[in-house]
């Protein structure tokens, strides 16, 4: 009995002495919640001390679901385009976007009318762009109505347009059973195109954390934003959450859309050269130790099977603190459905490295 107190006494100090974090995009966009209920089982059942959740948009029932003590999230307002962002008489240019939706697209709304756009209408949305950006953009944003009502309000002059979908939030959260001191919040807003992006940051249990949803591949092959390419957009958010970084206890995670190409296996090269300078801020990135894909193209939720053995959810930690490393939420529904599109990734680190 005494050897058996002992051995729990020692398991207990070995738990305190730890701390394991988790990165999931749950993908709730358009309002599903459909999917819900087995994730918050599935998370739960993991029972992680701290949770970086991505595409979460109905934030106050997630909180509750899940019922983690501690919670950091950013309630974002929404920012808008300048009134009539698109002059009436870009609908009579040869070869503009207006006419191809409507002909092409009508049937859709939200995230399948951005993938009938980008399919059905490509050149034309690359020649708005070169036209007038602003305009662009609008028009890929403005993606939830009636599609003639919707190209009126493109082009009317007394009505201001939403720059992002989902009301603008970041649909970033971040969940912990320890509390979370010194938060703050990083805004990629003017940074971003379609979709709002940004950093939740805090401190827990001494680790700085920063809890990142970035720019990514699957917003589409046409970029309407200010950079040259989607990619360094990607770049310059990356880039503007360094300093953020001590050196020393730090965890960056999230979707930074990172993903390296690795020899003798299906994880393929996105945005890699973005994450180079990170091990020179004594960071590194553990699940390449056992490397597995986390968006990847088995799952019957990867719309483009051609982007699937991704590493797309990134952890990177300290040198030196790893305890253990795996990718999670990958059971499978009652109808044979993951629950995402993207996998999550554990990481178990040392609290004193």
């Amino acid at each position: 009995m005494i050897k058996l107190l002992l051995f729990l006494f020692s398991m207990n100090l070995f738990c305190q002495d730890q701390l394991s974090v988790i990165t999931y995009n749950m993908s709730l966009k358009n309002g599903d919640e459909s999917r819900l209920p087995d994730m918050v089982r599935d998370l739960k059942n993991l029972d992680a001390d701290v949770l970086c959740l991505q595409d979460v948009y109905n934030t106050p029932k997630v909180i509750k679901e899940l019922n983690y003590p501690y919670s950091h999230f950013i309630e974002t307002s929404e920012n808008f385009f300048i009134k009539g962002v698109c002059p009436a008489w870009e609908i009579f240019r040869k070869g503009n976007p207006f006419y191809c939706r409507f002909k092409n697209c009508s049937d859709f709304i939200g995230n399948n009318l951005v993938s009938c756009l980008l399919e059905k209408c490509n050149d034309s949305l690359n020649l708005i762009k070169q036209i007038n950006s602003n305009c662009a953009q609008a028009f890929m944003s403005h993606v939830n109505g009636n599609t003639l009502n919707d190209i009126f309000d493109l082009i009317n002059p007394f009505k201001a347009l939403p720059r992002f979908l989902e009301k603008g939030s970041t649909g970033l959260l971040l969940l912990s059973k320890k509390q979370l001191t010194n938060k703050d919040f990083s805004d990629f807003s003017t940074l971003s195109t379609v979709r709002n992006r940004g950093a939740l940051v805090a401190e827990v249990e001494g680790f700085r954390i920063i809890c990142a949803n970035t720019s990514s591949p699957l917003d589409g092959p046409t970029y309407m934003g200010p950079f040259s390419s989607r990619e360094e957009e990607n770049k310059v958010q990356i880039g503007k959450m360094k300093k953020w970084l001590t050196g020393k206890n730090d965890i960056l995670m999230g979707n930074l859309n990172c993903s390296r190409p690795i020899p003798y296996t299906d994880i393929r090269e996105n945005y890699s050269k973005n994450c180079e300078g990170l091990d020179e801020l004594n960071l590194e990135e553990p699940l390449y130790n056992k490397p597995e894909c986390t968006y990847c193209p088995y799952n019957n939720l990867v719309e483009n099977k051609e982007s699937g053995g991704l590493i797309l959810d990134n952890i990177f930690i300290s040198e030196n603190s790893l305890i253990e490393v795996d990718v999670v939420m990958k059971n499978v529904m009652d109808n044979e459905s993951f629950m995402s599109d993207h996998f999550g990734v554990r990481v178990i680190l040392k609290k004193n490295p």
